[in-house]
């Protein structure tokens, strides 16, 4: 065999070939067939060779290199249980006679090598590296390549996302067993088949931060493998749960999806293509409207959500298609509308990819739009700065459902943060809860909800600054809640909270060292000072059930807020001791 590339025939005259095998006749399928004498399918489930085939392959095409012969046997033996037991042998006899096509992973060092310098002189070409086994009289263009191997862990620095080394060229390296969670493409010039194949199909398509698939791009068709390689190696081979799928599959699943966000969001009583045709003031308006009329209920907005995220992973996926641009515009309306409801709803979303996503859709850097803020309700971030009376004025009826979601959102995340200072605020937790639950129940319109919550911010500003008036700091306060029973006096309640104040600055100058918690002696020496301290300083008419109750509470906030050496939940949240 001449000139041997990867399209090339191992063929040679039938005649010779079958002379080699001591057979007499060219039509060879006519010879008997059996284990020890011939080779060809004996029973439905078995295929039987010569012995000698290989030698005689070998010796017919010398300069076809062992890949080569291995997959013409592979081809010979492959299961063919579904043909009678003639037409298999009939078969195999004939790509004997005619010859065998096979692919050759023809990807050599020269060839790899080969590959670098071309697309090293790309513009913006990223960091490659070529992995290749050794050899002898390598030539001297190897060189760079081999002394990288042994000069830098390649295998980490591809492993590494921040890593500027972003392509790898491989020749009979990393081929299995490597795995690359970041890995997002693969490209195949290599004929794999069984473990191999679910090996390189695994690598890609393993989740990774945002990653959610990969991309095999297959040069010379290994995918017909496939479903033989899950039948050996997998649960199923069902078409419907093959783990590798055509592109065009996904545009069938991305159209499909991209017609039911368009029917639901018309039900909500807005038009993703208007918002995506419109100029840009009148698509920051409808950006508005649109959010608001998802907002106006939970069951709309998670079905919203749901829908946004099939689509823009699927989207994601079909990248760098071209076929994707006929739904470029959508997802970049859907992209925005789901990041500012994330947002609003108290979701980490990254800031500037929403403002990328908004400048894209608006055509235009975000900065040359006056800014991108939802009708003034922007301002409802900080629940101690909010004009609670100038609010009312700038929300009308395209925004409340917007400004009532940001403001449940503020007193959410304000809540969170007061109860974990001082438990004793659980209360006003349930408040919270009861107020949305009856919204969501229907038992509330939205007006009424904003009036209600307006109100409970409120109250939440005046409990915070209660410390002040009780001339606490947010640390003895808390002590001082705990500490407090129904029916007191004046004298009694002036007691408890110089008690609150000497009880805190004892334990924190003495007794939370460093690790308190993890030795048992620290741990008791901690509650033994509470012990002592409330048994001299809290009223004679606390009994001795409500001592231990509250000696008990004490302790248990101590050890969950105090971490030793000055730290605390107070530190983490910045409080000021």
């Amino acid at each position: 065999m001449n000139n041997y590339t990867e399209n090339n025939l191992i063929e040679r005259p039938a005649i010779r070939l079958f002379q080699d095998l001591d057979y007499e006749h060219i039509n060879a399928y006519h010879e008997n067939y059996g284990k020890n004498s011939l080779l060809g399918r004996q029973e439905r489930d078995e295929v039987v060779l010569l012995p000698r085939l290989k030698k005689a392959l070998v010796g017919l095409n010398s300069d076809a290199p062992a890949e080569a012969i291995s997959l013409t046997m592979e081809e010979l033996v492959r299961d063919r249980s579904a043909m009678s037991l003639v037409g298999a042998n009939r078969e195999i006899y004939k790509l004997i006679k005619d010859g065998v096509k096979v692919n050759v992973h023809n990807q050599s060092g020269e060839l790899a090598v080969k590959m670098y310098e071309k697309m090293k002189i790309q513009s913006r070409c990223p960091d490659i590296a070529v992995v290749m086994s050794s050899s002898q009289n390598e030539p001297e263009n190897f060189k760079p390549h081999r002394l990288r191997m042994r000069n830098e862990d390649l295998e980490e620095k591809f492993k590494d996302p921040d890593d500027p080394l972003k392509i790898v060229i491989v020749c009979d390296m990393w081929l299995t067993g490597f795995d690359v969670e970041c890995l997002s493409t693969i490209y195949l010039d290599k004929p794999m088949r069984n473990h191999t194949l679910m090996q390189a199909i695994a690598r890609a398509n393993r989740v990774f931060g945002n990653k959610t698939n990969g991309l095999i791009v297959d040069y010379i068709g290994v995918f017909r493998d496939l479903k033989r390689a899950l039948a050996i190696y997998a649960a199923t081979a069902d078409e419907d749960q093959m783990p590798v799928k055509p592109k065009d599959e996904l545009i069938k699943q991305l159209k499909k999806i991209m017609i039911e966000l368009d029917d639901f969001c018309m039900t909500c009583g807005f038009d993703i293509k208007a918002i995506g045709t419109a100029n840009d003031l009148e698509t920051i308006e409808l950006i508005g409207l649109a959010i608001d009329k998802i907002l106006s209920s939970e069951k709309r907005r998670l079905k919203f959500l749901s829908l946004s995220k099939d689509a823009l992973l699927i989207f994601k996926a079909i990248l760098p298609d071209a076929k994707a641009s006929q739904f470029a515009q959508g997802i970049k309306v859907i992209k925005v509308l789901s990041n500012k409801i994330r947002s609003i709803t108290g979701e980490d979303v990254d800031i500037e990819e929403t403002k990328e996503a908004i400048g894209e859709l608006l055509d235009e850097s975000i900065e040359s739009i006056a800014t991108y803020k939802i009708f003034g309700v922007e301002g409802l971030k900080d629940l101690s700065r909010i004009d609670f009376e100038k609010i009312k004025t700038v929300i009308n009826k395209n925004n409340k459902h917007i400004a009532t979601e940001r403001l449940k959102q503020t007193i959410k995340r304000k809540l969170e943060a007061m109860v974990k200072m001082n438990s004793s605020r659980l209360t006003f937790e349930e408040r919270f809860k009861k107020l949305i639950d009856e919204y969501n129940q229907g038992a509330k319109n939205v007006d009424e909800l904003f009036e209600e919550l307006i109100e409970f911010a409120k109250e939440l500003n005046e409990e915070e600054k209660r410390g002040l008036s009780e001339q606490l700091s947010e640390e003895e306060l808390t002590i001082f809640d705990l500490l407090l029973k129904p029916d007191l006096t004046g004298k009694d309640v002036e007691g408890i909270k110089q008690m609150a104040k000497d009880l805190l600055l004892k334990l924190k100058r003495e007794k939370l060292v460093l690790d308190w918690r993890k030795k048992q002696q620290t741990r008791a020496d901690v509650l033994v000072t509470i012990k002592d301290i409330l048994y001299e300083q809290l009223p004679q008419h606390y009994n001795t059930e409500v001592y231990t109750q509250k000696c008990d509470l004490v302790y248990r906030h101590i050890y969950d807020s105090y971490y030793g050496e000055g730290k605390s939940i107070y530190s983490e949240l910045g409080v000021a001791a």
